[in-house]
Order: C-alpha cells, then sequence, then structure tokens
C-alpha cells in the first residue's frame, strides 16, 4: 500500500483519500444545514436560534443566555433572512 502525502494550501498534510470523505462531510453537512433552514422558513421561526429569541451557551453560569444576533431576538425567519443578506 502506497501513501500518498499532498500538501494544500495551508500546508496541512493530507492521505489520498481522506479529501473524498472531507468532501462527502461538507456536503452532508450542506445538505442537512439547507434541510434545517427549510423547515424554519415553513415554520417562520429563526434558524439559529430555533424561534427562542436567544442562543444558548453551553457555560454553567447565571447568563449564559445571549441574544440571537442573526434575528436581533425576534426569533423569527424575516429578521433572520433580513440580517443573513
Amino acid at each position: 500500500m502506497s501513501l500518498i502525502v499532498e500538501y494544500d494550501i495551508e500546508t496541512t498534510i493530507t492521505r489520498s483519500g481522506e479529501n473524498d470523505m472531507k468532501t462527502k462531510l461538507i456536503n452532508w453537512f450542506e445538505k442537512r444545514k439547507k434541510v434545517h433552514q427549510e423547515k424554519m422558513m415553513k415554520l417562520g421561526k429563526c434558524p439559529d436560534c430555533r424561534g427562542y429569541g436567544v442562543v444558548i451557551v453551553p457555560i454553567h453560569y447565571a447568563g449564559s443566555n445571549i441574544e440571537c444576533y442573526k434575528c436581533n431576538g425576534t426569533g423569527k425567519f424575516s429578521e433572520w433572512e433580513k440580517n443573513t443578506q
């Protein structure tokens, strides 16, 4: 078995075949993201905060909820759409 080492722009080392897996993973993530955004659009909710108006930060202290900056805390898809363009 031969090991082919390639250098990309950031000079990180990748093995032959890993690029295919990376591409598949990126495509899967983008598809999942698109499906989620379409679902939230139908519900009229912000995809980032799921309509709550706050983003829950997984840090264990009081005040770990931050107002969603994409929808300005409204939780509405229309507001999110304006801010993402």
